[in-house]
């Protein structure tokens, strides 16, 4: 809370929004906590990592990131573990038992990269996660509340904006209620993002009772920033539902609200915006006895703004602009229209001093201690300039098909806009092909490897330099359009040649190149590995192909299929490739359980690992017959599925995905995967044969997958185990699997008369 309310302050708190003010953190000298507090705050261990100390600076009163004139307190995240402080209620905060309360507490964080949990306790000297009661959390930008055992995802947080949160209490059920918005508005229901959650379940580390500790944890771990801050003001307790914001004897009610947006009137193609500033007058700190709707002190309004935040950078500085005469005894009311106009599209921060009555028939001047000073409030005006809400995302059209739209785009503007999309061959803006029409859409039509690259589009409209105005045009965001099509194509008529057109053929001359077959053929040869130690290395452009997406869109790493034929002796990996240490790679095997497995992966993060077989019990993979083996996967979806045969045998959709394949370091292998701790070697040798060995930059569908099964056996794969009718497929083997025939109603049939139910002689 702002410094020089004095004691009116705690009048205003007591008369007017009913409460008890906890902290404001304004009485104390900067500082680290345990020696400026004197107590009242207390720093603790989380019991993970190296203790910094009592004294850390970790833990202090410090300026408002985004006030020099307030207080606040914060804890800042160490690389070295977890660290937590707590406050002690004085008597008149204590949230007692078996009554409802309410807790109020403005929270700041710079950045969202952290870990960081507050809420309430009744544990006296309390240190860690487990001694919560009531606990809210900013975890890498989530709004975590915990309810009972585990925590629930409520809602996002931003950097760089201050929320107002409630816990309100029902210490008799033990639950409780969070509410969070970005301004000082009273909260209400729209406002809550958890209703009657259960307490963190009471114990012998947070005992059941009256809550009278402020409790913040600070943990450290992956995607977490050190020296992240979580910046704490203005706490406060009611008794019973009290959803206000503090105000103090402060200016209040913005309008244009704090953080808000598309401010103001255009005036004209002039890039100005008319804008309306009003707010009302603090409160009456006599309330309970003037009645008056504001603090009659109040004379002037003394109105504070910024330079336009989007022009001059480093100056966030409020300049005095002018004042405003309370005239009204009734309405607390007032406002100010700046002149010149602020500009469109700007950023600004404003706020009020009030100017008192000094007795002696005059108003203080501005700037004078004795004056309220008010929040700093911040809004952004209107643009005239074309505004993107809805950028092209990244696409994929298949070889010789069309697309009607591949890109859109969604614009907002004040007058009429015009579209130009450009191909880029370098993901980059400037000097590139324009494409397309005045639309807000791109269609592609027969689309060919020429159309494979990048696309944005530039929005104009009568204020920028396309359209006649002075202001840059409007660029949308770069998307990349892939060519789904085969890129790697092996038939293995007695060579290793890659049929896509690609050109990445194996070495025939290799001594442990595989031999060949055609006893017995699925179509004409077939690749014969021993198991043993025979591979093809198609190199470093062997597909599915690495490389950061930004240069290697359409190489089949983010999202393909691998599709062959085995007649397989031993279990093996059959096409794979990985680099160094935590990587970018890919792994399709057969396992010696009979799974088909893979395993695809960018830079540090995983895309998915799926294995599994069909449930049929005559299954063997090992029958001496051809067996077709499919994997697919999609970074962007997520999917990653498994196809055995033409089903569809196993499939996850909670892959992460990942933004970064690099360069492949050594060769793509089919037929043995590279050991981890030395890529060079090589091992899990697949045996047996291989043909018909494709790979596709983008999934095929279930459909395609099984119709390549029913055209080359005959045989109608199950696309579907849970078909209409099918709890009566009682024979669930051979050629009754997943179908409905004559051996299904023999097994109902002898079931039928081993109950005895059938008509005696």
């Amino acid at each position: 809370m702002r410094k020089g309310a004095y004691i009116l302050l705690f009048l205003m708190l007591a008369f007017i929004t009913q409460a008890e003010l906890f902290d404001d953190f304004e009485d104390y000298q900067l500082g680290i906590i345990t020696e400026v507090t004197g107590g009242k705050w207390v720093p603790a261990f989380g019991g993970a990592g190296t203790d910094p100390g009592a004294d850390s600076p970790v833990r202090q009163i410090a300026i408002d990131p985004t006030d020099p004139q307030n207080q606040v307190i914060y804890l800042e995240t160490n690389n070295s573990g977890q660290y937590s402080m707590y406050g002690v209620f004085p008597p008149a905060c204590v949230m007692p038992d078996g009554a409802t309360s309410t807790f109020f507490t403005k929270v700041y964080v710079t950045t969202t990269a952290l870990d960081q949990s507050f809420g309430l306790t009744s544990v006296d000297g309390p240190t860690n996660f487990g001694n919560f009661l009531c606990q809210a959390a900013f975890v890498r930008g989530n709004l975590l509340v915990r309810n009972g055992g585990s925590s629930t995802t409520v809602g996002t947080i931003q950097a760089n904006t201050w929320y107002y949160v409630w816990f309100v209490v029902n210490n008799q059920a033990n639950t409780y209620s969070v509410y969070i918005k970005t301004t000082e508005a009273e909260a209400t229901v729209s406002d809550r993002v958890a209703q009657d959650f259960a307490f963190r379940t009471p114990g012998s580390s947070n005992p059941d009772g009256a809550l009278d500790r402020f409790l913040t944890v600070a943990n450290y771990g992956s995607n977490i920033t050190s020296g992240t801050r979580m910046y704490f003001d203005d706490m406060e307790v009611s008794a019973g539902v009290n959803l206000k914001v503090p105000i103090g004897a402060r200016p209040y009610d913005p309008d244009p609200a704090n953080y808000a947006t598309d401010v103001g009137d255009l005036i004209g193609n002039t890039g100005r915006v008319d804008v309306t500033l009003s707010w009302k007058a603090g409160p009456d700190p006599d309330f309970e006895t003037s009645g008056l709707p504001f603090n009659p002190a109040i004379k002037k309004h003394y109105v504070y703004i910024s330079k336009d935040q989007t022009v001059f950078l480093n100056d966030p500085n409020l300049y005095y602009k002018d004042q405003v005469d309370q005239i009204s005894d009734t309405d607390p009311e007032a406002e100010y229209v700046p002149d010149p106009p602020l500009n469109a599209g700007g950023k600004y921060f404003w706020r009020i001093e009030e100017g008192l009555d000094n007795g002696l028939g005059g108003v203080y001047s501005p700037g004078d201690p004795n004056n309220i000073m008010g929040s700093i409030w911040t809004f952004e005006t209107r643009s005239s300039l074309p505004v993107i809400l809805a950028q092209p995302v990244r696409a994929r059209v298949i070889l010789g098909t069309s697309a009607d739209p591949v890109f859109t785009i969604e614009v907002s503007t004040t007058t009429p806009e015009s579209y130009q999309w450009f191909y880029s061959a370098d993901a980059a803006i400037g000097g590139d092909t324009e494409v397309g029409e005045n639309a807000p859409m791109l269609s592609i039509a027969n689309a060919s490897m020429s159309h494979q690259g990048y696309y944005y589009c530039r929005v104009s409209n009568a204020a920028t330099v396309s359209g006649g105005g002075n202001n840059p045009d409007v660029y949308s965001d770069i998307a990349p359009l892939v060519i789904g099509r085969l890129v790697a194509e092996y038939k293995f008529e007695n060579n290793l040649l890659d049929s896509s057109g690609e050109g990445n053929h194996g070495n025939e001359s290799d001594p442990d190149a595989p031999g060949y077959g055609n006893s017995d053929p699925l179509d004409g040869s077939y690749a014969t590995f021993n198991g043993i130690g025979q591979y093809v290395n198609f190199g470093t452009s062997g597909y599915p192909k690495a490389g950061p997406l930004i240069n290697g869109i359409g190489g089949g790493l983010d999202a393909a299929t691998i599709l062959c034929w085995v007649r397989p002796t031993k279990s093996g990996v059959i096409l794979s490739n990985y680099n160094e240490g935590t990587t970018t790679g890919f792994g399709f095997s057969l396992e010696t359980n009979q799974d088909a497995r893979i395993n695809a992966r960018g830079e540090s993060v995983e895309i998915a690992t799926v294995q599994g077989r069909p449930d049929r019990p005559e299954y063997n993979i090992f029958d001496g017959q051809w067996h077709m083996l499919a994997v697919r996967w999609d970074a962007q979806t997520p999917l990653c599925a498994v196809y055995v045969d033409g089903q569809w045998v196993v499939a996850d959709t909670s892959m992460g995905t990942p933004n970064l394949y690099a360069d492949w370091q050594r060769g793509v292998t089919l037929g043995a995967s590279r050991n981890a701790s030395n890529r060079d070697v090589l091992q899990n040798f697949y045996g047996g044969d291989v043909d018909n060995l494709r790979v596709y930059n983008y999934p095929l569908t279930s459909s395609q997958i099984a119709q390549e099964y029913l055209d080359a056996t005959g045989i109608l794969p199950c696309v579907n185990m849970t078909f209409p009718g099918y709890q009566y497929n009682f024979d669930n083997t051979g050629t009754s699997y997943c179908r409905i025939d004559l051996a299904d109603f023999a097994v109902m049939a002898r079931n039928w008369l081993a109950t005895g139910l059938y008509i005696q002689p």
